[in-house]
């Protein structure tokens, strides 16, 4: 097997080259375009999540379906080479901001592989980690609360016991 050359593929990427990766590979890739990426993922979602954000950052774009035919599959996906800047070999190459090409290249990678997760583990974590700290606020909010009823009751029972000790005071101070 031939090695991987991560300058090479920067220079020329090709899905060519994006499918033949093992997933040492696919890794560096991701953290050369700086793609967030679990190495829990198994090779083929690693590779799907890896097209998908070379496709978001114009590396690789899919092409339209009439040109299905020209591209080359990638996990289950079709893409066909394009450098940063320029454009698809399609006619009518996609037009718009990242997120709307992002979004729907992760529609056809979905569609194409419907093993791709929609929340990746990474994701999860997040959830959970925002879900402790959500917990942990109600927690502290819940605790101020008690620390101040308890506080109110506090005072609350000094004052009824200074109006009671002003109260004896008067009664057996008159007599």
């Amino acid at each position: 097997m031939a090695t991987f050359d991560l300058g090479a593929f920067v220079a020329e990427p090709t899905s060519d080259v994006l499918d033949s990766c093992r997933k040492v590979d696919l890794l560096e890739i991701a953290r050369h375009y700086e793609i967030p990426v679990s190495v829990t993922l198994r090779v083929g979602e690693l590779r799907e999540a890896v097209l998908a954000g070379l496709v978001a950052s114009e590396v690789l774009v899919l092409p339209k379906s009439s040109n299905l035919e020209q591209g080359v599959t990638v996990g289950g996906a079709v893409a066909s080479p394009v450098r940063l800047g320029e454009s698809a070999d399609s006619p009518q190459p996609p037009v718009g901001s990242p997120e709307v090409l992002f979004g729907e290249a992760e529609e056809k990678v979905r569609v194409l592989s419907p093993t791709l997760s929609v929340h990746s583990p990474r994701d999860v974590r997040l959830d959970v980690r925002l879900a402790r700290l959500k917990n942990e606020r109600e927690e502290k909010e819940r605790d101020f609360q008690l620390k101040r009823e308890l506080e109110l009751k506090r005072i609350e029972l000094e004052a009824a016991t200074a109006r009671e000790v002003e109260f004896r005071s008067r009664v057996f101070g008159e007599s």
